[in-house]
């Protein structure tokens, strides 16, 4: 069977920590996608499950405060975590 050369767009990161699992397994990218595209013609269906992230009531209501916190002008920022720490320890 003859191969052919694919490009994709995809996510410097996202590639990237892709690879590093996929090297840790002994595969690399053109080998996994090969092999996801196979599974994908065996089972007629994508080969792994895709759905929304279901959150509890706390943790939504957590990202919300968080956000409303984020918008907040009183509470102050840092740009690092020394600063942080030096206000929390005064």
């Amino acid at each position: 069977m003859a191969n052919s050369t694919t490009s994709m767009r995809i996510n410097d990161e996202v590639k990237n920590d892709a690879k590093t699992i996929l090297e840790s397994l002994g595969l690399d990218l053109s080998t996994f996608t090969t092999m996801a595209l196979r599974q994908l013609i065996f089972k007629k269906a994508i080969p792994f499950e895709i759905s929304l992230p279901e959150y509890s009531k706390e943790t939504i209501e957590a990202a919300e405060e968080a956000r409303k916190i984020i918008k907040d002008d009183s509470v102050p920022g840092y740009d690092n975590a020394d600063d942080f720490m030096k206000a929390m320890l005064k």
